[in-house]
């Protein structure tokens, strides 16, 4: 997890045994629907005026957390799928969205795809206009949006005809596990990180959003950190942009990704999860915030939720308050 702990006030005694009383008398009941969308616009603002700052790289507890999960649950499913030895599986489909098409090795045979299917080597995948998928790899895991075709080369090599896709859980770096996306315009291999790649109308473009990519478009090699975007059009004229990790441009990553268990699941915990979905560094008011945080148990569920409106509606039944920065903060307080 990324989360500092800050105390503006200096840690005054009076503050924190007011912080001790409000925390013995336990969650207060959930706030009148006025309140919640007072939260909501007020969320929304900092959301939409958050795109300025660079906030540092950082891969959290969860991330690390999610990528031993997606091992699991590639495993798991590649024992119940995919047992024709001639097409080994190279993934496996955990969530689906609208129709989405398999075109198996050799084009002869097209089905509809399914939870829990295997991805035969050599196979390729059109999402339509409603379509999206999420792949768990070996080492990776992919959100694959609308409107793409991929082929599935090996066990991390991906060909992206048209689309985009996101790549997160990434579980090594060593040279065996390194996924590559290779598009007409080029390829791009992972360092370490989550990142974006688009083939656009008019050429490449690649987002990173933590750690680093490799883009390699012929004699040109070009090594992005966090924050940046490279274009590289169909005629190779190349343009670098900047991307934060917490703008609204990542939102669609989130349609397809695993949900949270909260039930019985403490706030720091969910709070680890909202980072690595939304971007945003999580920062504690103090240490007493923080413990807060950490003893704070959630009950309900999430699902179908994304990562800001689960935020929003968990915090109101908790002591505590969150504001999203310009810099790139969720900064966690008790509430006055």
């Amino acid at each position: 997890m990324s989360y500092n702990i800050t105390d503006g006030n200096g840690g005054s005694a009076d503050r924190d045994e007011l912080a001790r009383h409000i925390l013995r008398a336990g969650a207060r009941p959930s706030a009148a629907a006025v309140d919640e969308a007072r939260v909501r616009a007020a969320v929304l603002c900092a959301w939409r005026e958050s795109l300025r700052a660079r906030r540092r790289s950082a891969i959290t507890r969860w991330a690390i957390a999610a990528s031993v999960a997606a091992i699991a649950v590639a495993a798991a499913l590649f024992s119940l799928v995919g047992r024709d030895p001639s097409q080994s599986p190279v993934g496996a489909i955990a969530a689906l969205r609208g129709s989405v098409v398999l075109v198996h090795a050799g084009g002869a045979k097209e089905s509809t795809m399914h939870v829990g299917e295997a991805l035969p080597d050599g196979s390729r995948m059109r999402t339509a206009l409603d379509g999206g998928a999420r792949v768990v790899m070996a080492g990776a895991a992919l959100t694959i949006a609308e409107n793409s075709e991929l082929t599935f080369s090996g066990s991390m090599v991906v060909r992206l005809q048209r689309g985009r896709i996101y790549v997160d859980g990434v579980t090594g770096v060593q040279d065996a596990d390194r996924v590559r996306v290779i598009t007409p315009f080029g390829s791009v291999e992972h360092l370490g990180t989550q990142f974006e790649v688009a083939v656009l109308a008019n050429g490449l473009r690649v987002r990173v959003r933590d750690g680093q990519v490799r883009v390699v478009n012929g004699a040109m090699q070009k090594t992005l950190q966090a924050s940046d975007e490279l274009s590289i059009s169909g005629a190779g004229q190349i343009r670098a942009g900047f991307l934060t990790p917490f703008s609204n441009e990542w939102a669609w990553t989130q349609d397809l990704a695993t949900s949270f268990n909260i039930d019985g699941r403490t706030l720091r915990e969910f709070l680890d999860w909202f980072a690595q979905q939304s971007g945003y560094v999580i920062t504690y008011a103090s240490e007493n915030v923080h413990n807060a945080a950490n003893t704070a148990l959630l009950h309900g569920s999430i699902q179908g939720m994304s990562a800001q409106s689960a935020l929003e509606v968990l915090i109101v039944s908790t002591n505590l308050q969150f504001e999203l920065t310009p810099s790139g903060e969720c900064r966690i307080s008790i509430r006055p």
